[in-house]
């Protein structure tokens, strides 16, 4: 036999052996599984046509129309409970809405836990910091309002002073606040796109403002300076000032002085009146032209 021959025939018997592996495997392996898959999609065959396809695409149509009115419904209410809402989602509010205070101001958030009430779950944070009246009103404001449910369940204020480069007084306020972010296990709550609520704050009074101030602000601007000046003229613009350093002034009725304004000018008794606030003492100050000194009238 030759080599060529007994190639052909070792050929032969590695193809046969495999045609017989593949029949083994087919027939004794795989062959009852695809009969029985095979029996499975003819039961599957038979009980979808026992079932009206219209009659399903109707129920389908009519739950998703109910669905569409309860998404609705829970989108147009002011708060929502949000399911399993991140612990982290709190501080990035609170960046957001703390970002323009100014110079002075600062916020610190730290995260304390999970707590239970009720049927319902809530983060708690401590947030504390230094901040204006209006800028923590702002902050205030945005958490009690905005869509997705927050309490404050603790607040505490106090007044600060603190003063800039340039020796500037600022009225500030120190906050300690605890806050609860609730959550709800259940998606019933929720609805499926999030808009926020309008959580622009309106103007409020400062209330930690003091009445009566023990700084007077320096007088930056080269305003008259009235306890030293003297009237030296009357004239049909307003009335001629001289300040103690030389320097004049042509002032008319309502314009600003140092710490006040000018009120009123009386040509006939030719006088001259202010109007001037020292740290909330007020305090009106009359210059008289013939004589050139003042009196003073406190109340």
């Amino acid at each position: 036999m030759n080599k060529k021959l007994k190639n052909s025939l070792i050929l032969l018997g590695v193809l046969a052996g495999l045609f017989i592996i593949w029949a083994i495997t087919y027939f004794v392996f795989q062959r009852p599984k695809i009969n029985k898959a095979t029996i499975e999609i003819q039961k599957l065959k038979r009980e979808n046509a026992n079932w009206d396809t219209t009659q399903l695409r109707l129920q389908l149509d009519s739950l998703q129309a109910r669905f569409l009115v309860i998404d609705s419904l829970l989108s147009a209410r002011k708060y929502n409970v949000p399911h399993e809402i991140h612990q982290a989602k709190f501080f990035q509010f609170v960046n957001e809405h703390s970002r323009s205070f100014g110079n002075l101001s600062f916020v610190n958030v730290e995260y304390q836990g999970i707590n239970q009430e009720n049927a319902f779950r809530y983060h708690t944070y401590n947030v504390t910091g230094k901040a204006s009246f209006s800028e923590i009103f702002t902050l205030l404001y945005a958490i009690e309002e905005s869509k997705e449910i927050k309490k404050l369940k603790l607040a505490e204020f106090s007044a600060s002073t603190e003063f800039d480069e340039n020796k500037i007084a600022f009225y500030l306020v120190n906050f300690v606040l605890q806050v609860g972010v609730y959550y709800f296990d259940d998606t019933r709550f929720e609805a499926s796109k999030f808009y926020e609520n309008d959580l622009r704050a309106p103007g409020v009074a400062n209330l930690y403002y003091p009445l009566l101030r023990a700084d007077i602000e320096p007088n930056i601007y080269n305003l008259l300076e009235v306890q030293n000046a003297k009237l030296l003229a009357i004239l049909p613009d307003g009335a001629f000032l001289v300040n103690d350093k030389g320097e004049s002034y042509l002032l008319r009725e309502g314009d600003e002085v140092y710490l006040g304004y000018l009120t009123k000018i009386d040509r006939k008794k030719s006088k001259v009146y202010f109007v001037l606030n020292k740290g909330g003492i007020i305090e009106n100050v009359v210059l008289d032209l013939p004589s050139q000194n003042s009196s003073k009238e406190k109340r």
